[in-house]
């Protein structure tokens, strides 16, 4: 039914599911899996930039990574470094994270 496409349990489900598939290493899979966590995020957190959907966004990254996208990784990588220091502080520790992204 329509009415559970934007529930975050779904949402859940999609980024556990891809977490399994890229371990597995079907990483068009995870991507799909992924892609669809972070549009259902993004309309239940009201924005792509939440926390949330960012972290969803680092495992996206990750399977790009397997894909051998490098470039386009590292700009994403620094955009989310950006949004967490703008949100949370230069000290904290998901910050900290996405400068080890890099």
């Amino acid at each position: 039914p329509k009415f559970l496409d934007n529930q975050p349990a779904i949402a859940i489900r999609n980024v556990e599911w891809g977490e399994v598939l890229y371990q597995l290493a079907r990483y068009d899979d995870a991507e799909k899996a992924y892609n669809q966590a972070i549009e259902t995020l993004t309309g239940w957190l009201g924005s792509a930039d939440h926390a949330e959907v960012i972290a969803v966004k680092i495992k996206m990254q990750n399977v790009k990574l397997a894909h051998g996208i490098f470039d386009e990784c590292k700009v994403e990588f620094e955009r989310i470094l950006t949004l967490r220091e703008h949100a949370l502080g230069d000290t904290h520790p998901r910050v900290a994270n996405s400068q080890t992204d890099l």
